[in-house]
């Protein structure tokens, strides 16, 4: 059983999750193993196992999935046992209960959001869409993540391209955090921080990647990371929930356009892609704007950045994305 520590000198939440240490890693000392992929083609027991699963219609696959959901064999939260809080000086803590979900985003070993069809990306956003909806219904649960990791220096274990979904029973203190800044600034304005931002980021245009009806994605001012891109929605949108199909459609896009950007300009490339979400609060629907980041991992953090909290980048965000946007993709 997994256990959510509460670190009081910080005010951070810690996962202890012994479990994770078991899973298989495809980056082990460079060295890969020799075993079938649990992801690939073929697998039976996820057959079994299956949560959600979008049918192939291609008649040459070998196969007859393209996408699915199942739980995570190594989870970081467990939805065993009962919900329970301990509390004593400086050692509070909760069993780790919540939802801890792989989405397979292809049968392909070598799938890339750069090279998939665009119907394939969007049943891949309406899959993560779903899971999200479905997680959100339960009482017990308050914040659902979504994220990707790919590449040895992501945190990703296995080579085979896949989503984490993890639902938690807290409001994680990073996104506590993020949301007593974006209420003041709402308070103080009477407006959504992140509607602002974009307002101010087209007007500057130094920052813009590109841009369409829906969507602008961007390097932000302060970026932690070096090509830290963010894509997010032009129309107030507290929720991923609330994502539309056209929107869907115009994510696909250009997430896919942005992929291709970055798989041709870095070649390997280790990333992460993290769904920024309002937790499941009705009350902080106004001054919440969902959107989804990307964080090539060019570099590994060192003893600064881990003791004072600073990010420290070696290029400019205006350089960053006016490379990216002058470098072109078919």
């Amino acid at each position: 059983m997994s256990e959510i520590r509460k670190d009081l000198l910080r005010g951070e939440d810690v996962i202890v999750a012994t479990s994770r240490g078991k899973r298989p890693n495809d980056f082990d000392n460079n060295q890969k193993f020799n075993r079938a992929c649990p992801f690939c083609n073929g697998n039976k027991e996820d057959d079994s196992l299956a949560i959600l699963s979008i049918a192939d219609s291609d008649k040459q696959s070998e196969n007859h999935w393209k996408i699915r959901v199942v739980p995570n064999k190594f989870p970081i939260l467990d939805r065993v046992g009962e919900f329970v809080e301990q509390s004593q000086v400086f050692f509070e803590k909760m069993k780790g209960l919540g939802v801890a979900e792989v989405v397979i985003e292809s049968n392909k070993h070598q799938g890339s959001l750069s090279n998939y069809s665009i119907n394939h990306i969007i049943d891949l956003i309406k899959v993560l869409k779903q899971r999200y909806n479905d997680l959100a219904s339960d009482n017990e649960l308050k914040y659902v993540q979504i994220f990707k990791n790919s590449g040895e220096k992501s945190g990703a274990s296995l080579e085979h391209p896949h989503w984490q979904i993890i639902a938690t029973p807290i409001i994680p203190s990073k996104i506590k955090q993020e949301l007593k800044k974006v209420e003041s600034y709402y308070t103080d304005h009477h407006s959504c921080i992140y509607c602002d931002l974009i307002e101010s980021e087209l007007v500057v245009n130094k920052r813009i990647i590109s841009e369409d009806e829906n969507f602008v994605s961007f390097i932000p001012y302060a970026a932690h990371f070096a090509y830290e891109t963010w894509i997010i929605p032009k129309d107030h949108r507290s929720s991923f929930a609330n994502i539309k199909d056209n929107e869907i459609q115009a994510l696909a896009q250009i997430l896919r356009k942005i992929m291709r950007k970055f798989k041709r300009y870095f070649n390997d490339l280790s990333f992460n892609i993290i769904i920024h979400t309002v937790p499941f609060n009705k009350d902080k629907e106004a001054f919440y704007h969902w959107y989804l980041k990307i964080i090539p991992r060019l570099s590994i953090c060192g003893g600064f950045e881990l003791g004072t909290g600073m990010s420290v980048t070696t290029i400019s965000p205006e350089v960053a994305a006016k490379r990216l946007r002058e470098f072109k993709v078919d």
